[in-house]
Formats: C-alpha cells, sequence, structure tokens
C-alpha cells in the first residue's frame, strides 16, 4: 500500500486587482504590508501584482539555521510564473523587462526596520533593453538606484561607499541634485557602481535575475533577525511574531519623468488627528528617496497641481480605504506616467493627541462605535499626552533664541544636550543625561539612540521620514528637514545658520512648531483636551476595575483626582518625615531614644505633623459631589452643585464638556448618582463661564451658585433626548397622560404626571414653593403605573430612590417663590438634598424625566462616592533616616539635633546597621517592636479623619499594615489600631467607619492568604517588593546583570517594570482566590508601579482584583488599560 500523502501547505499567495489569495485578515501568515496588499486588490484598488512568501516560511528559514526550507525556492518560481502571466513580461527579458520590488512585511507594522530591494531583475542587457523601450535616462537612473540598494541591502556593502561616487559625480558636473545628472552621467556612474562591487568585495554583481531574487529573499529574511530588529522589537515589546514575509510586487516607476512620482501619505494628520490628508510627494523620484529622507519631498497639495487626475483618485481611494478599514491609513503611492498605482497601506502610527481625536472624530462620524474608539488608542498614547510643554512659547526668552526652524515631525518639547550618534545617546541616557540626537539623516541602523534621546533633529527628510515615523510611533520630540543646518559627525560639530554648536551643548526642540531653540527652555505640565476628556468618559464607562493613585502628599492626591483617581491606593508615611528639618530632626530623636519615654516624647513631635498631612489628603479626597471639575459634552449631562445666596439654586444644566474624573463623570450625577447619561444637545443658547461651566436656564431667573463661583443670567432653552423626545420650557408633555401623583416635602410641592410614547414612559414633574409642611404622597393611579418610581426624603436625602438604567435622566428647572419655572434643567428630582443643593431647600420646576418603559432597578437618588485613603503605616528600616555622609559627620550631627552622647549614638548606630535591610527590621516589624509608633500612626490618622468630618468632608480611611508574613504579625498591629480607634473615637465623640488590612509582599503571606484574611479587610499586592523576593533579585542591583538577561532572551522583560505574570502573577491568583474563600467580601487591589503598567493592568483586571494603584500621573493610562481588557 502505497504511502499517504500528506497535503502541501502554502507558502506563496499571490495577488493582483481583482485576484488575491490572502485577505486583511491573514497577517499573522502573510504579515500586514502582504495581507493588506491582497485586501486592497480584492476591493478593486490598482496594486501591482505580485505574490507573498509567508512568514511560516521565514520561522522555517530560521528554525533550518538560515537555510531555505525544501520546496520553497520551486514554489517562488511558480509565484514569480503567475506574476510574468499577469504582466505578458518576463525577469531578465530585454525585450519584454519585469522588474520586482522585493520588501518585508511582518505581522506587526516595523518602519524601516527590515530590507527593501527596488527595481531587481536589472543588468546590463535588461538595462538596455528598458532603455529602448522608455528612454535612456530612466533606465539608467534605475539601474544605479539597484546597485546602490542591492549592493547595501544583500551584499552588506556601506551605502556611503555608493554616495561617495554620486556625490562626486555632481560635483564634477556641477549640479546640485542627482535630476541634474544627464543620461550619459547615470551610465558613467552605473560603471562606478559595478567597480564598487569588486573593490568591496572582490566579486562581481550578480547580473543573473532569478539568483538576484533568491539572493534579495534570503536578505530580506535575515533582516528579521538583525540588531535593529530585535532592538525595536525589544523596546516595543513584541514578542510572540513567526518572522517577516516577503512581498515581491511588480515595479511601477515614479522616476519616469514630470508625469511620474511617488509619495506616502496619512488620511488624517497623525500628529494633530485633523481630518484632512497629511503627506508628501517627489516629482520623478522613488519611494525610497521619500521614506528614507534622501530628498525633502513637497506637500502633498503640489501632487494636486502636478497630477489633478490622479490626485483625485487617490483621495477617493482614501475615503474607500478608511471606510473598509475604519482606521486612520498610511498609504504609500506611486504614478506612473499619470497612472496611480497603490503599493501599501497599513494602520497609521500617530500621536497621543492625534489618536484620542481620531478615534472621537471617528465615533462622531459614525465610523466606528465607542467600544472599536477605546481599542484605538493605545495605553502609551495617553503617556504621550501627559508629557511636558515648553512653558512659555511666546515670551521674549523663547523666541530671541529660536536660531532655525525645520518640519514639526513629531510633537511635544525636548530639551537635552547634543550627540551626534546613537551610541552617543544610548551611553549619555544610561549616565542620566538628557541628549538630542542631531543627524544629517537617521537610518533603521540608529533606533536605539533615537529611542534613548530627549529629541531628534535632522536635517534632511520630511514628514514622513524614518525619522518623523519612528519618532511619532514612541511620542518623542522631532525636528526632521532643518536644511539650514550642516552636520559634522566626525568634528562632532553642528553648524546651524551662523552659529557652530559642539557635542554637550544645550539646545530645546519644539516638535510641533519646529523651532530650535538655543540654550535650556522651561517646561510646563501638559493641557489636557476636550476630546480627551470625552474619551476618558467612554473608558469610564466600560471598565470595572477601580483606579486609585498612589500619593503621599496632598499635592500628589489633588494631580490624582484630576486626572481620575477614584481614590488613594498607597499613601506611604514615611515620605512626610522628610517634608522638613523639624520633621526629620524629630525622627531622629525617635531612632536615638533609649528608652520608651523618650521615644513617645520624639512621637509626640511627630504626632501634629502626621496629623495635618493626613487632614490635607483627606480633604483632597473629599467625596462630595459640590461640583463638577469638568462638564458635560454633546448632551452628556452632570450637575454643579448647590447655591446660597439671594435666590436659591437648585440645579444648573452642565453641557460642553466632559467630565474627565470618573467620580462625577456623565453617568453619575444628581450628588454622584450613576446614571448611563442621558444624549441629547441644546437647540438654544448656552453660557460660557470661567471657560468652564456652560449652563441654560429659563429666560429671567437668575443664577448664583457659589460653589462653583459661578454667575449669570442664562437664555431658554430646548432639549432632545435620544432624538425621540423634545421638552422646553414651555412644551407639554405629549403623551397619553396615565398616572399623576402629587406631594409635599417641607415647603415643596411635588406634582407627577406620566404619559407614553412607544417603548418608552414620560413623567413631568410640577415643583412649587408651598407653606405646606406635611408629607404627602398620592397613591399611584392610571392603566401604566410605576410602582415606587418617584419617593419623598427624609432630611437627608437617605431614603429616596429613583430608578436607573440606560438613558436615565432627571430634565429640571430652578426658581424660588410661588410661581412655577418650566425650565429644562437636570436635578436630583428632590428639593431638600442639603449636601447638593446648599443649606437653604430650594424649589425646583419644569422636570421631566425620560424612563424607558423596560427599567426594573432603584437606587437612591443621593450617594455620595467614597474615596478611600490607603494609609500605609511606616515600613522603611530607621538607618534610612539617619543622614549620609562618613561616620564621624553623622555622628556629630545626630548629637547636635538629639542631644545624646557620642557613644550612645555610635551604639545605636552599629545596632541599626544591617547586613540585608530590605530583609530586616521594617514594616510590621517595627511596628511590633515600637507599638507606641504604631499608636502615634494611627492616632494621626483618626483624629484628621474625624476632624475632616466635622468639617463636613466625606473621609473614608483604610489603614495598610506592611511587609506582613504571618496571620499573628497581622493581628498584633490589627489589634493594637482597634484599640486607638475606639480610644479617639470615644475622646472626640464621634464614630467613622474604616478598614485594616495588610500588604501582600512576602510570597509565604501569598500562600497563607486564608489566614491573613481572617484579620485583614483588605489586600493590597506590592509587587515591587514581591517581584524581588519571588526572583530573588535586589532591586539596587539588578541592573548588573538585568541587561544581559534581556539580550539573551532569558527574560522577556525586565521584571519590575512588567509582572512576571508566570510567577509573581501566579502568587496573585493564589492569594487573592485563598484570601477570598475566607472573606468572601475581600478588597483585593495592588498599589506597586506595575498597577500603571498596561499589561499588568490587564492581568490584574483578568485576575479579579477590585483596583489598581499607581502614580497619579499614570492614572489616565491604568482607566484605559482596565477599559481596554473588556472590549
Amino acid at each position: 500500500m502505497a504511502p499517504a500523502q500528506c497535503a502541501r501547505v502554502q507558502r506563496v499567495f499571490h495577488f493582483g486587482k481583482g485576484k488575491s489569495e490572502g485577505n486583511k485578515a491573514m497577517k499573522d501568515l502573510l504579515g500586514g504590508k502582504g495581507a493588506n496588499l491582497a485586501e486592497m486588490a480584492s476591493i478593486g484598488l490598482s496594486v501591482p501584482p505580485g505574490f507573498t512568501v509567508s512568514t511560516e516560511a521565514c520561522e522555517q528559514y530560521q528554525a533550518a539555521g538560515r537555510a531555505l526550507p525544501p520546496g520553497l525556492w520551486e514554489e517562488t518560481l511558480e509565484g514569480l510564473r503567475w506574476v510574468e502571466e499577469y504582466m505578458g513580461a518576463r525577469l531578465g527579458d530585454p525585450a519584454r523587462p519585469l522588474l520586482l520590488s522585493v520588501r518585508s512585511g511582518a505581522a506587526v507594522s516595523m518602519p524601516g526596520m527590515m530590507d527593501t530591494v527596488l527595481n531587481l531583475g536589472l543588468n546590463d542587457e535588461v538595462a538596455a533593453g528598458l532603455a529602448a523601450k522608455s528612454g535612456d535616462r530612466f533606465a539608467y537612473d534605475s539601474y544605479r538606484r539597484f546597485l546602490d540598494m542591492f549592493g547595501n541591502v544583500v551584499m552588506d556593502i556601506p551605502h556611503a561607499l555608493f554616495e561617495e561616487k554620486l556625490e562626486a559625480m555632481k560635483a564634477t558636473k556641477g549640479v546640485d541634485n542627482d535630476t541634474d545628472l544627464t543620461a550619459n552621467d547615470l551610465r558613467e556612474l552605473v560603471g562606478q557602481y559595478k567597480n564598487v562591487y569588486v573593490e568591496a568585495k572582490g566579486e562581481q554583481f550578480p547580473s543573473d535575475p532569478k539568483r538576484q531574487l533568491q539572493l534579495a529573499v534570503l536578505a530580506v529574511f535575515d533582516s528579521w533577525d538583525s540588531p535593529r530588529a530585535n532592538k525595536y522589537r525589544s523596546i516595543n515589546q513584541i514578542t510572540g511574531l513567526r518572522g517577516t514575509a516577503v512581498n515581491v510586487q511588480c515595479m511601477v516607476f515614479g522616476n519616469m519623468g514630470n508625469t511620474s512620482g511617488t509619495g506616502v501619505l496619512f488620511t488624517r494628520n497623525p500628529s494633530t488627528g485633523e481630518k484632512k490628508l497629511y503627506g508628501e510627494f517627489l516629482v520623478n523620484a522613488q519611494g525610497e528617496d521619500v521614506v528614507a529622507g534622501i530628498r525633502t519631498p513637497e506637500d502633498l497639495d503640489a501632487m494636486r497641481d502636478h497630477m489633478p487626475e490622479a490626485y483625485a483618485e487617490l483621495v477617493e481611494n482614501c475615503d474607500i480605504l478608511e471606510s473598509h478599514y475604519k482606521e486612520m491609513m498610511d498609504i504609500e503611492f506611486t504614478v506612473q506616467e499619470n497612472r496611480l498605482w497603490m503599493l501599501q497601506c497599513r494602520s497609521g502610527k500617530r500621536t497621543g493627541t492625534g489618536a484620542v481625536k481620531i478615534a472621537v472624530d471617528m465615533v462622531n462620524e459614525a465610523l466606528v462605535d465607542r467600544n472599536t474608539a477605546i481599542k484605538m488608542v493605545e495605553p502609551g498614547h495617553l503617556d504621550q499626552l501627559l508629557h511636558p510643554q515648553f512653558a512659555n512659547p511666546e515670551a521674549a526668552s523663547y523666541k530671541g533664541k529660536v536660531i532655525t526652524t525645520g518640519l514639526p515631525a513629531s510633537p511635544g518639547a525636548a530639551v537635552g544636550q547634543i550627540v551626534f550618534t546613537a551610541e552617543d545617546a544610548e551611553a549619555w541616557h544610561a549616565q542620566g543625561k538628557s541628549a538630542i540626537l542631531v543627524r544629517t539623516e537617521t537610518s533603521p541602523e540608529d533606533v536605539g539612540g533615537m529611542h534613548a534621546a530627549a529629541g531628534i533633529l535632522t536635517a534632511r527628510g520630511g514628514m514622513t521620514s524614518h525619522a518623523a515615523v519612528v519618532a511619532r510611533g514612541w511620542g518623542k520630540c522631532c525636528v526632521s528637514g532643518c536644511s539650514s543646518i550642516r552636520v559634522n559627525e566626525i568634528e562632532k560639530v553642528v553648524a546651524i545658520e551662523d552659529k557652530m554648536l559642539y557635542e554637550g551643548d544645550w539646545i530645546s526642540l519644539n516638535g510641533s512648531t519646529g523651532e530650535v531653540i538655543l540654550g535650556k527652555q522651561p517646561l510646563s505640565p501638559p493641557a489636557l483636551s476636550a476630546d480627551l476628556e470625552t474619551f476618558m468618559s467612554w473608558v469610564d464607562e466600560v471598565r470595572q476595575l477601580k483606579v486609585m493613585a498612589n500619593a503621599d502628599t496632598p499635592g500628589d492626591a489633588l494631580a490624582a483626582r484630576k486626572n481620575g483617581a477614584e481614590g488613594i491606593g498607597l499613601c506611604r508615611t514615611e515620605h512626610m518625615f522628610f517634608a522638613s528639618d523639624e520633621r526629620i530632626k524629630a525622627v531622629r530623636q525617635m531612632i536615638m531614644a533609649p528608652t520608651v519615654e523618650l521615644r513617645q516624647k520624639a512621637l509626640d513631635r511627630l504626632l501634629p505633623y502626621q496629623r495635618s498631612d493626613f487632614e490635607g489628603i483627606f480633604r483632597a479626597m473629599d467625596g462630595r459631589c459640590r461640583r463638577a471639575e469638568r462638564l458635560s459634552q454633546e448632551g452628556d449631562i452632570g450637575v454643579v452643585g448647590g447655591g446660597r445666596g439671594q435666590r436659591d439654586l437648585a440645579v444648573s444644566l452642565a453641557v460642553k464638556r466632559p467630565f474627565l474624573a470618573p467620580w462625577c463623570s456623565p453617568r453619575r450625577w444628581g450628588g454622584c448618582t450613576r446614571h448611563a447619561g442621558v444624549r441629547g444637545t441644546l437647540a438654544a443658547s448656552f453660557m460660557r463661564v470661567d471657560d468652564e461651566v456652560v449652563m441654560g436656564a429659563a429666560a429671567g431667573v437668575d443664577a448664583n451658585v457659589d460653589e462653583a463661583g459661578v454667575r449669570g443670567t442664562l437664555a431658554a432653552s430646548f432639549m432632545r433626548v435620544d432624538d425621540e423626545v423634545v421638552m422646553g420650557a414651555a412644551a407639554g408633555v405629549d403623551a397619553n397622560v396615565d398616572e399623576r401623583r402629587s406631594w409635599t416635602v417641607g415647603s415643596t410641592a411635588v406634582v407627577a404626571v406620566t404619559g407614553r410614547r412607544p417603548g418608552r414612559t414620560i413623567v413631568r414633574l410640577r415643583v412649587s414653593h408651598s407653606e405646606d409642611a406635611a408629607v404627602h404622597h398620592a397613591a399611584p393611579t392610571g392603566a401604566n403605573q410605576l410602582p415606587h418610581l418617584l419617593h419623598p426624603c427624609d432630611e437627608d436625602g437617605s431614603s429616596c430612590t429613583w430608578w436607573q438604567h440606560a438613558g436615565v435622566g432627571f430634565l429640571c428647572g430652578s426658581g424660588s417663590g410661588s410661581q412655577e419655572q418650566e425650565a429644562p434643567f437636570v436635578s436630583s428630582v428632590h428639593g431638600r438634598h442639603r449636601r447638593v443643593l446648599g443649606q437653604h431647600s430650594a424649589s425646583l420646576a419644569g422636570c421631566l424625566l425620560a424612563v424607558d418603559a423596560r427599567w426594573d432597578r432603584r437606587k437612591p437618588a443621593y450617594q455620595q462616592t467614597r474615596l478611600p485613603v490607603t494609609i500605609r503605616l511606616l515600613d522603611p528600616p530607621l538607618h534610612e533616616f539617619l543622614p549620609e555622609g562618613h561616620v564621624e559627620d553623622i555622628v556629630r550631627e545626630l548629637c547636635a539635633e538629639t542631644g545624646a552622647a557620642e557613644d550612645d549614638v555610635l551604639a545605636r548606630m552599629e545596632k541599626l546597621s544591617e547586613v540585608n535591610p530590605m530583609l530586616g527590621f521594617r514594616g510590621c516589624r517595627l511596628g511590633i517592636s515600637y507599638p507606641e509608633l504604631t499608636e502615634m500612626q494611627a492616632r494621626a490618622i483618626f483624629e484628621a479623619a474625624i476632624s475632616m468630618t466635622n468639617q463636613g468632608i466625606q473621609v473614608f480611611p483604610e489603614i495598610m499594615v506592611p511587609l506582613v508574613g504571618t496571620p499573628q504579625e497581622l493581628g498584633h498591629q490589627v489589634a493594637l489600631i482597634r484599640q486607638i480607634a475606639n480610644n479617639v473615637f470615644t475622646n472626640m465623640g464621634k464614630t467613622i467607619d474604616y478598614k485594616v488590612g495588610t500588604m501582600i509582599e512576602i510570597p509565604r503571606a501569598a500562600l497563607v492568604a486564608d489566614e491573613i484574611a481572617e484579620q485583614a479587610e483588605f489586600f493590597s499586592f506590592g509587587t515591587n517588593d514581591l517581584t524581588q523576593m519571588t526572583f530573588g533579585y535586589s532591586r539596587d542591583d539588578v541592573g548588573k546583570f538585568l541587561p544581559i538577561y534581556l539580550a539573551q532572551g532569558i527574560l522577556q522583560h525586565d521584571p519590575f517594570e512588567v509582572l512576571d505574570q508566570r510567577g509573581v502573577g501566579e502568587l496573585v491568583k493564589i492569594a487573592t482566590e485563598r484570601g477570598r474563600k475566607a472573606r468572601p467580601n475581600l478588597k483585593v487591589g495592588i498599589c506597586g508601579e506595575h498597577g500603571g503598567e498596561p499589561s499588568s493592568v490587564a492581568f490584574f483586571a483578568k485576575a479579579g482584583l477590585d483596583y489598581v494603584s499607581c502614580s497619579p500621573f499614570r492614572v489616565p493610562i491604568a482607566r484605559l488599560a482596565a477599559a481596554q481588557v473588556l472590549v
């Protein structure tokens, strides 16, 4: 019986207009470029025919020790024959010459990192045949380009050797540009280039076209494992790919005279996100001239003037591709004798600003939905938006120092010292220096230095050059195409206009304007756009994982709230001790104290400092929703809290600006109660006050909101809800009335009328002032009853209920006195929410409530948002608080500060000395050994909390015991904390809610988490120490070997930056599962730096944690990462 024949796995896929064996979903197999070429061809765009050798073939090539897998060359020749038949031309045939491009293309875009060869198939005979058909100049220009590129990419001959010949030829002929060379000049240059092969490699240029193709395919496969490609993948954390595909495509020519050209464009501005074609074009050129920055191109508008028909087709193709891919696209194209050819498309690299605007605009254009938009913005994009800008670019101190201007290739600001090589940029960065990499032009080999540099300045290259594209992808400031500078890398000097600058000189770059500024310019924090606020409101509607912040000062806490933090997940008390000389002296007195009495005396000095600090942080984290920090946009609705004064203002309708902070987002209004947003627009006028608050009101009603600092008279308006229900100041309820209900609360009378529309119930509320203080609740009547829809409130609003689901919202008016008002405003339906509306009761008028008929869930009408503050008790070893320097100087300083004798100080220092302090006398071990230390900190926390509560500030402290390894350690500290809490509550006559929990940072604690959870009300994983102890790596010493581990692939990532999910992550899951078995309502979070790293945040969300906590400026990144897990 004959053996079964295995079906051959396809490794070569062809494509041509209307004929493709692949599609855009096959990126893993065909690479991004190959998949998109196949897709463009299949939807009917003009794509030069070709074939793709799969990434699987590259993987096989690498596995075979860089040898072609059996049968692959024969399959490649089959693909070549298909292209030859399609084009009616032959590779190597002078009479019907077929020239090819050979390009790389991995599943993930790696611009410029791998190799490309153009014009393949030329030799002396084919060049002569091509000259006979298309002219001498075109033929020999293409031939010399091919010799240069093939020699550099395939034969590893330095490009500079060919460049020298070209520059010498231009100098001899007295021309500036290669386009000015004649056909004879180019023919002579071809001969010189062929001699370079012999001089550099000792062998002739390979003239057999099929041999050229085979060598080019191998070179592209080899480029997958080149140093620059490996470094790019390492920097961008690209893992798990098979390799690169090889795209072999029929050449089209942009260098056939003034009716030809080449260009690169983005369908929207990648820097700003503006919906306008953004790109560059060169007449009589090939693609490498644009991409490599060999010539500085013209703006894309130049193409419209030179080739209007091709330009019109290009614009149409851009619309087609955006609609098809639902993305901003990066497109390469060539025009050959007025015919447009599409060479490549891919999702365009963009800046943070561009990414957010594009996502928001595409939702508004109904091109994508919100979930898709959330996936379009990378966490790194938000990181870019949090980078600083120049403080005052309009000041004379800035304008007067601008020495030249180039192209604004990648926005942002950079300040640093000049370096001229990528190697120097990396070295300076490793020394903690800020470097500006200055180059004539960058190449892919510079990628490491480009990443290390604070900014990049190039003399050549356009907005789509290598430097620009790579810099934008990283959010790196870049000024390119600065033609007025002359760079001398050997002498390490750059001439800028009439100034000579040397290595180490300071310059500043403005990537948003292209300005180069002499010296160091001051930077300021970035400004957040309205688009970002809109986008983040969508993010917060999706995510389930809470995001808190690590904050040690009131300033940190305020920054955290501004960035949307929902509390403080880690407040490190030890940082407070360094805030002043008095504090650190008191700490040192405590450390040096030989007796409990003296130690207590020092702690008594520290108590008011700690209490004051906690008061400031509690104040910053006040959970009351008194006013919206930022207001709503596109009809999403929020509430600006109540007012006092001559007139009571119940509410104001806040529109136009979305909330960035989730505690008062468009889905939480009426005292921070959740809702999913009433969508609509005001059809009449708005008022913007202090560039922040926009309100609408009934004609003639004064607005006086003291808490928001707003005063104004607002015009009558109409509201459209879901494009279905329209309500206005004088509008009745256009529906069948089914129910009428009325009651009074205090001095406020309420009448509710419900009616029906298709799929919806309308509730109209009429509220007026009354002297009757009795509470009356009419029995519901009518066919379409909504039981308990509206309830009267207790004095504090605690019994109020309301219906909540997608689309709910109250639309109410405001006013006072006996008159009735009917204006479309937002409020809670109840008139006695003192914390929202101020100290005086306020009347509501003209309220309308749109209710989906399916709603069946009720929530409190007034609900304050709890913003917990998690305070870690003292953690570091005590010796960290001692002075630094020589022992004699330390002893002298401590004696002067504490009054102790030298012998006593020396003895105490010796006792505090540790061989391995990170595993020594720190954390809960301090509190157990010195219980008075825990007592002081706990007392400060509770006294501060009650003091703030008495001032009307909502406080919810969580006390965290660090470095616990046994349940007994935690039990000791919990008992002590609760004893202090009861004492303080008794003495101050008030009780507050609080929690006591622990940090899980010792592997043993994770393994016995069920026992620890019996004492702990929450876990917070300290992933920094947990990583250190799990790996056995010292954070202070890991730098000695970690670069080697990363370079050799022993580790894929720095485990202190990206969570080790297999090891440390497994401990997190074990501790969470075991802890919740013992205490089902156990709150679990993470407060290490991994809380702001996107892939780690995704892991924590999937592991079921309740929150992550990170630095204040990484809060938006964590919020986005938490949402992207769910979409």
